[in-house]
């Protein structure tokens, strides 16, 4: 089933190549692009890691053709509400500027704490375990946290920090103004190394901040769609930028897992999350269902997670209280032969503990409509707005190695920032 599955996803990520117009990137393809190079590796079998279940594999290939299937959304034509004209949206520019401030700062005194931390001896993996704890955890980074504090770094400062790369990557690409360009890319660069630091060495902010650019840059070099754009000018930058992560990536690798081991860590995250799903397969069986609160965490957990703190637990369902222990549960680390390994799940997990494998179809079908015909709109209404979306959603799709984005509240949250930050403009 393992090699069916790989069969397949290399099948339809050619297809993607050959149907759909690729700049920018098409959300099909990227998830096939990435699901075959996951296959692959999980069909490999090195370094001792268990091998996945036919049953796990028979479940993403129910995934993969489900994504299949919404991805025909693109060959319709977009729904037109109202009737209007679309007008496109400017970023307010003030507010950005000063959040990012805000958020630069707030991350300048977590990085001093990590410093701290390490010199007094303690190991990386152990200051991002506590980085990414609960709020209310019993560790050095959260018990200097007041509740206040903790509740504007999650609903204001996070999903703000996720904001940045897509919407300075635009700018970067639709700027005339040179100096201007070098304070964007400034910025970034400051953001994404502090909120690596301050995570303990977290990787995913530079791949994210790098994919921002280059889905950009496919964006931008689109002649049918921008004809002023100069490919030979920005390739440069685009090496300078891929390099860049590169070296973050490798940096930050080394120091959490030591050196000469960073071919064996790629290996172990992309081939693992046939083998993680196969391990929590047992639980999902034996688990009550919790009818989408688990995969939509995202959109319900901070609504019922303020009712409980103000007391109100009669009005929080049980199947709330059954999502948010299994948030919980995927982040304990299980025996995968190769160590110990928490989280790289894939949506599958989620879908499957909420409602089976009707679940999994319907709302794989579902969220990969929505994602293609997002494409469909950036291709039509190109602004800082629609790309930012399209660039979250392009995240979003490369997180299903792990998660679904939909239960991760902050990434909901940085959708709504987006568009309070982008306010419409009069035509010209």
């Amino acid at each position: 089933m393992g090699l069916f599955a790989l069969i397949l996803s290399i099948f339809l990520f050619v297809i993607c190549i050959l149907v759909f117009d690729n700049k920018p990137l098409h959300p099909a393809t990227l998830f096939y692009g990435l699901y075959s190079f996951i296959l692959f590796l999980s069909n490999m079998h090195l370094f001792n890691l268990f091998k996945a279940s036919e049953e796990a594999y028979f479940l993403i290939t129910i995934m993969l053709f489900s994504f299949a299937l919404g991805s025909v959304r693109s060959f319709y034509p977009l729904l037109k509400i109202g009737g209007k004209k679309y007008k496109k949206r400017d970023l307010n520019i003030k507010i950005f500027m000063i959040l990012t401030f805000i958020n630069i700062m707030v991350l300048l005194k977590d990085v001093l704490m990590v410093i701290s931390l390490a010199k007094s001896g303690v190991p990386i993996w152990q200051i991002r375990n506590w980085s990414l704890a609960e709020m209310g955890a019993d560790n050095p980074i959260m018990n200097g946290r007041s509740f206040l504090e903790e509740l504007v770094r999650a609903l204001v400062l996070a999903p703000f920090g996720m904001a940045i790369p897509p919407i300075a990557s635009y700018i970067f690409f639709d700027s005339v103004d040179r100096k201007y360009k070098v304070k964007i890319v400034t910025l970034v660069i400051l953001q994404v190394v502090l909120t690596s630091i301050a995570g303990g060495g977290g990787r995913l902010r530079f791949v994210y901040a790098c994919g921002c650019f280059v889905i950009a840059y496919l964006m931008f070099s689109n002649k049918k769609l921008l004809k002023n754009f100069s490919k030979k000018k920005y390739k440069k930058y685009m090496l300078l930028i891929a390099i860049g992560a590169l070296i973050g990536i490798g940096i930050t690798t080394i120091a959490r897992v030591g050196n000469g081991t960073l071919l064996k860590q790629i290996y172990k995250y992309f081939a693992l999350p046939p083998t993680l799903l196969t391990v929590w397969l047992p639980e999902i069986e034996k688990s009550t269902k919790t009818c989408g609160f688990l995969t939509f965490y995202g959109v319900v957990g901070y609504f019922f997670r303020t009712l409980k703190t103000l007391g109100l637990d009669f009005l929080v369902p049980s199947i709330y209280n059954e999502a948010f222990n299994h948030l919980l549960k995927i982040q304990e680390f299980r025996n995968v032969g190769l160590g110990t390994a928490n989280a790289f799940v894939t949506p599958v997990y989620y879908m499957m503990v909420d409602g089976g494998i009707p679940f999994l179809c319907f709302v794989t079908l579902v969220l990969s409509s929505l994602a293609a015909s997002y494409h469909k709109r950036l291709k039509k209404n190109i602004d800082i707005c629609n790309f930012s979306i399209y660039a979250m959603i392009m995240y979003g799709v490369f997180e299903t190695f792990m998660n679904v984005m939909t239960a991760v509240p902050a990434q909901i949250i940085t959708f709504l920032l987006i568009i309070i930050l982008c306010s419409k403009r009069k035509e010209n």
